[in-house]
């Protein structure tokens, strides 16, 4: 749950402007005051939601393939 949690926090906060995925992971990265295995705990969080959206985005294209491939057949 706390996974999910922080996921749905980088999610908010790109939905509401705060830059991207990649521009959260790029601050993390050079945040100076964050020790390394905070650093890497944060990255982590970031990277799990970045593999989330690559898969959602590969389910989708998925789904469109079939029904691309169902109106040619039919």
């Amino acid at each position: 749950v706390d996974t999910l949690v922080k996921k749905s926090n980088h999610f908010s906060d790109v939905g509401a402007g705060f830059g991207s995925l990649y521009s959260k992971l790029q601050t993390i990265e050079a945040n100076s005051s964050l020790r390394p295995s905070a650093r890497r705990r944060a990255a982590d969080s970031v990277l799990d939601a970045i593999d989330s959206i690559k898969k959602l985005n590969n389910e989708f294209i998925g789904l469109l393939s079939r029904e691309v491939k169902n109106e040619q057949v039919a």
